[in-house]
């Protein structure tokens, strides 16, 4: 599992991108240690790494490298090859990472089994700029009826998303054509087109309509209908992580464990998997 971020949480919405690592967003005076650390990570999943992984994983955290404690403490929670489990050094080393607010330790600490339903973690993981955990906050958030603060919530992801988008898909000449009378000539009508192409899940529309019903340009939407847009479009967003459960059983992985993390997640395929557990598992996927 790699884990989904979030690099700028502020209203500049403009600079939001995404950022798949478990060092991201990490702020030190040393980008050696941290490129140092990312390159074990690489050749661990390359299965070139020469050694231990938690050995090595272990030398970073000697230098009190966080990203190194949050790493750590999911291979000793998970296990691994040549990774015996020891779920409570995991969680030690786990919450002494969320001590430093560092947003993987807190994402695994909102979603652990042992933590339970905890919505204070998984908003303050939320907050730190965690993806899945902006999911489920955002999930429970419409779910108990606050649909404005879920939509805000939402509105990161999709603004986010917006620049991965762009690069395989053109917003069409409709969508131009509205943006330009908006924009340019100043009619708010064209805001009809646009939610018509939203309603379609036309991304940059729907990042139009987000950012007009955010700043109340426009009416033309309630904010539950436009969570539940936000949600049909995260299905297609590129941190949608898929993992073969056959797989997970191969790596050595505390199997049960971590599809019930993924299942507090937000899987429905780990929920799924868990509620029939003698199913045969080799063509099912978590989605993450």
């Amino acid at each position: 599992m790699t884990p989904w971020y979030i690099t700028n949480r502020t209203d500049d919405t403009t600079l939001r991108v995404f950022c798949n690592s478990w060092t991201c967003g990490y702020d030190n005076n040393s980008i050696e240690i941290t490129n140092d650390f990312n390159d074990v990570l690489a050749k661990y999943r390359n299965e070139t790494l020469k050694g231990n992984i938690f050995t090595v994983v272990e030398s970073f955290i000697q230098k009190d490298f966080v990203p190194a404690k949050c790493f750590g403490g999911y291979l000793l929670y998970f296990g691994g090859k040549n990774v015996t489990v020891n779920k409570t050094a995991g969680l030690e080393l786990i919450r002494s990472g969320a001590k430093d607010h560092f947003w993987t330790c807190l994402e695994l600490l909102a979603f652990l089994p042992e933590e339970g339903d905890n919505f204070e973690n998984i908003r303050i993981a939320t907050e730190a700029g965690s993806i899945f955990a902006t999911m489920v906050y955002s999930r429970k958030l419409y779910e108990q009826g606050n649909y404005d603060e879920a939509a805000r919530y939402m509105s990161h992801l999709i603004v986010s998303s917006a620049v991965s988008w762009h690069r395989k898909h053109h917003a069409g000449n409709t969508f131009s054509t509205a943006l330009k009378k908006l924009t340019l000539e100043k009619d708010t009508s064209a805001y009809k087109t646009i939610l018509e192409l939203a309603r379609q899940l036309n991304l940059p529309a729907c990042v139009w309509i987000f950012d007009g019903y955010l700043t109340h340009k426009t009416d033309l939407i309630s904010a539950k209908e436009i969570v539940e847009l936000a949600f049909q479009l995260v299905n297609g967003l590129p941190f949608r992580d898929i993992t073969d459960v056959e797989a997970i059983r191969k790596s050595g992985i505390d199997e049960e464990a971590f599809l019930k993390y993924n299942s507090n997640a937000g899987s429905p395929t780990a929920a799924f998997y868990l509620s029939y557990p003698k199913l045969n598992s080799k063509n099912i996927s978590v989605v993450h």
